[in-house]
């Protein structure tokens, strides 16, 4: 079997020859099911089929299609033992498998696991791509955020910080990663200040006037300065001591955060993280 054979028996497992669309639901998963049970063979027969890959693929759909209907207990088992079984010296395989079963750890509130996940994912992107990748720098945004949910923030701190400074260097200040790395770093800055140490008030006005800059460098993506102007607004109305006398803005930078906190302080508004 040629590869371009290969990937056509491969395709009628998660996509309909008819619509082009790709299967889901209870669907996905009985499809799942059926694909792993024709390709669960001996490993040396794997090797002669289609260059050894398939059993392992076949297990990545099968958990794909277990996530799909929420059994996210039996998805992670399958991801468990993928991870067992699989090619160690292929490092894209194990990214997709640590990201799937970082997803499963998250959906059945195993954070701490979910954390660890995301830290090898990082460490291992580093590792398959290099440092200076778009992809390295967005497994660093994502374990930043997870570091900061499960209230690492000094961790996250120094991460987030260099690689968005890295990425702005490697990618230019424009790039949508770059923007997502620093807003999580100012927001993780704000966060950080609450701890009381000394200087947090340093940290707090940096982490405002960051998000000023950032929300005027961001005016042409209208989702991008909506989710700022939230956390922007999180930071002038939630803070340990706090005036706006305390800084010296100029008269556009006021008409900013005046226009934000008009917009965005509501009681129920949730900050987009």
């Amino acid at each position: 079997m040629n590869g371009r054979d290969a990937r056509q028996e491969w395709n009628r497992w998660h996509t309909c020859n008819l619509c082009k669309q790709q299967y889901h639901g209870v669907v996905k998963c009985a499809l799942g099911w059926a694909c792993w049970k024709t390709y669960v063979d001996p490993p040396e027969v794997m090797v002669r089929r289609a260059g050894g890959w398939t059993r392992i693929s076949a297990m990545l759909l099968l958990a794909g299609g277990l996530c799909n209907a929420s059994k996210y207990e039996e998805a992670r088992a399958v991801y468990l033992a993928a991870l067992d079984v699989c090619d160690k010296s292929d490092k894209y395989i194990i990214l997709d498998l640590l990201d799937g079963l970082a997803f499963c750890n998250r959906a059945l509130g195993r954070r701490e696991d979910e954390l660890d996940n995301k830290r090898q994912i990082y460490t291992k992107t580093v590792l398959a791509y290099g440092q200076q990748h778009v992809k390295t720098y967005a497994a660093a945004y994502r374990y930043g955020g997870v570091l900061v949910e499960q209230h690492y923030v000094g961790a996250a701190l120094g991460l987030l910080h260099q690689a968005g400074l890295d990425a702005e260097d490697d990618l230019g200040k424009e790039h949508g990663i770059v923007f997502r790395l620093m807003h999580s770093y100012y927001r993780s800055l704000w966060l950080y200040h609450f701890y009381g140490h000394k200087g947090y008030r340093k940290d707090l006005q940096g982490a405002l006037r960051g998000l000023l800059r950032l929300m005027l460098r961001a005016r042409q993506d209208a989702q991008q300065t909506r989710q700022i102007a939230q956390t922007l607004c999180r930071v002038l109305t939630h803070q340990l001591d706090w005036s706006l006398d305390d800084l010296e803005l100029n008269s556009y930078e006021r008409q900013i955060v005046d226009r934000v906190l008009f917009d965005f302080s509501t009681p129920d508004f949730e900050i987009e993280f």
